[in-house]
């Protein structure tokens, strides 16, 4: 039986209206904790909250996020604490990603990505730091990639903005070390996820490959021989939020099937 850790706690997921985050805002419902998704698309928050807490019974609700805006950042962090009392656990978790030669990366695009991907976790994490160092207690799991550590062609933006928030995951964790919050990251390989299927078809496209076969020769790498799932993230936050990795802070836990060690 799942140790339910976060009794009496209230976890955000950020982008928790499907694919990894809606597994995160699931499991950590389980261990017990109050949930509050954010999501830019308002309706999948809200329907997410709502199945969730048909399924498990915790208290939850679903709230429109842009993660690169402080002023939505700002809107959304006071309305989970109306909502649901406080904040002891932010996934950081929202993360656009494009496929582009670096040559096609208008700036525009380079800032939507790293906006979202990096800005997006420094705005929340700044936003709930006062709710989350209150009570001497808290935990901050940012969803990195395992590019985040090598980089990889026509990833440019993607890959900066990952190894940026690993750098962040560091620096913070070193620097709320004695409050009792700790911070690490996960660094998942490529997902089965629709997101990450959509890349697929888009290296296909630069590379004149079939779709499918594209995104089967990128978990050629992995060693157990399958893409991360959701629920892999999922059970590793799930350890992360928990009392028992209390001494556990500045780390990028690699969650690849064994394809990254590093």
């Amino acid at each position: 039986m799942t140790q339910r850790n976060g009794q009496g706690r209230v976890a955000v997921v950020t982008g928790g209206g499907r694919g990894a985050g809606r597994a995160i805002a699931q499991r950590l419902a389980e261990d017990g904790f109050a949930i509050a998704i954010g999501d830019v698309r308002a309706d999948s928050a809200k329907q997410a909250a709502k199945e969730i807490a048909t399924a498990v019974g915790v208290p939850t609700a679903g709230f429109a996020l842009d993660v690169s805006s402080a002023t939505s950042v700002r809107v959304f962090a006071a309305e989970v604490v109306a909502e649901l009392g406080a904040i002891d656990v932010l996934v950081n978790n929202a993360g656009v990603i494009s496929l582009r030669p670096l040559t096609d990366i208008d700036e525009a695009e380079w800032d939507r990505v790293v906006d979202v991907n990096l800005k997006g976790a420094y705005l929340c994490t700044r936003a709930m730091l006062p709710q989350l160092t209150s009570k001497g207690w808290g935990r901050i799991v940012n969803i990195a990639s395992d590019v985040g550590k090598y980089g990889v062609a026509y990833l440019a933006h993607y890959c900066a903005s990952k190894f940026g928030l690993v750098g962040f995951t560091q620096a913070i964790g070193v620097e709320l070390a004695q409050t009792g919050v700790t911070v690490n990251a996960i660094c998942p390989a490529i997902m089965n996820t629709e997101m990450m299927k959509q890349i697929a078809r888009e290296r296909a496209g630069l590379i004149g490959s079939d779709a499918d076969e594209t995104y089967r020769h990128l978990q050629d790498p992995i060693p157990m021989g399958r893409a991360t799932e959701p629920t892999d993230i999922a059970n590793v936050a799930s350890f992360l939020c928990s009392d028992d990795a209390s001494f556990l802070t500045g780390q990028s836990l690699n969650v690849t099937g064994g394809g990254w060690m590093n």
